[in-house]
């Protein structure tokens, strides 16, 4: 796939659309389906240092989210929203109310030189005297970074999972990831192991007016 800001849309379908379509294939199974969407542009715009980029199609996936639900009954439907690793951007500086964030924050006192509200801590581009030959919050702007490298790398973070349906507040506080594959197996009666659909306490509903109870058999 193109970049969204990049791809010609009379001849590639948006992430959103593609997602629209699948769900659309995959109902038509009576036994239920289980589907896969990756916004993958965020990570490759973001190795590259193509903040812009990578904003921009964290928004497409936040669309594909959206049409995802509207396709979806959230009483028997659970989706789950996270991301597999954190990258080295950071937004720095006291950027006034409302400043554009992919521009400058200000200027430093200590050399008086504009730096950017978004930067990296490792990347293509270090130091930030290129910043003054180039547009900055274009699509193609590369933003600063504190370490030169051949591509930024991934960040040491805790990254969130967003999640609706049965069995989504199982994902509330902070875990280790493997349990989100647990959940997902549970939550769908998948596999060898204790699912809500063979154990005697898990057989009714979960689900009440869309208000989702706090039980987790996890913390047994």
């Amino acid at each position: 796939m193109s970049y969204n800001l990049d791809a010609d849309r009379s001849k590639e379908p948006t992430l959103a659309e593609m997602t629209e379509a699948a769900i659309k294939v995959l109902n038509k199974n009576k036994n239920g389906f289980a589907l896969f969407v990756e916004g993958g542009k965020i990570d490759l715009g973001h190795h590259a240092t193509l903040a812009t980029k990578a904003l921009d199609e964290t928004i497409e996936l936040s669309k594909a989210v959206r049409v995802a639900m509207s396709l979806t009954d959230p009483s028997d439907t659970l989706i789950v929203v996270t991301a597999d690793h954190a990258h080295t951007m950071t937004l720095s500086g006291y950027p006034a109310r409302g400043a554009d964030i992919l521009k400058f924050a200000g200027k430093s006192e200590m050399d008086n030189m504009p730096y950017s509200i978004l930067s990296y801590a490792n990347g293509i581009k270090a130091g930030r005297n290129f910043m003054f030959k180039s547009d900055l919050g274009n699509s193609d702007s590369l933003y600063p970074s504190l370490v030169p490298m051949k591509d930024e790398t991934h960040g040491g973070e805790d990254v969130p999972v967003y999640a609706s349906g049965p069995w989504s507040h199982m994902l509330s506080g902070v875990y280790e990831q493997t349990l989100i594959p647990a959940t997902l197996m549970f939550a769908s009666c998948f596999g060898p192991g204790l699912t809500a659909c063979n154990h005697y306490n898990f057989r009714q509903p979960r689900v009440e007016s869309h208000q989702y109870t706090s039980y987790s058999p996890f913390n047994k």
